[in-house]
């Protein structure tokens, strides 16, 4: 389980730092998803709720590279459209479901957060005693 990305010199990395930020604003505000697109301005960052969304324009192009590259590496989406990656969020961790698809002629990402299934068992198996 990775808590946060690191680089060279210890300190959390921008990209890695700002993901966690995006997915915790998701968590906080119950989203259904978090899509990101890339938009004329910038990353397009969409709270969905249902087929509703709202959210904003991450418009600094290196931090724009910099999340995107967090969330292939992480979700091991280099040869694939699908992956996971495991987070922590306001100090539970979660699964984060990864779902990259095209949109007109781009990479977008669909993500989705989740407990972790053995948090989840956990769970299930106190309340059954």
């Amino acid at each position: 389980m990775i808590s946060y990305r690191q680089n060279f010199n210890g300190s959390k990395s921008r990209g890695y730092c700002k993901l966690t930020e995006i997915l915790e604003t998701a968590l906080d505000s119950e989203a259904d998803s978090v899509t990101l697109e890339y938009a004329d301005g910038g990353l397009e960052v969409c709270f969905m709720f249902g087929n509703v969304g709202g959210g904003g324009v991450l418009v600094d192009r290196e931090l724009e590279e910099e999340v995107v590259g967090c969330i292939v590496s992480q979700a091991r989406l280099e040869n694939k459209p699908r992956g996971k990656m495991k987070m922590q969020l306001r100090g539970v961790d979660h699964t984060i479901v990864v779902r990259e698809y095209d949109s007109f002629g781009e990479s977008a990402f669909e993500l989705k957060i989740g407990e972790m299934a053995s948090k989840s068992r956990k769970a299930k198996r106190k309340t059954r005693t």
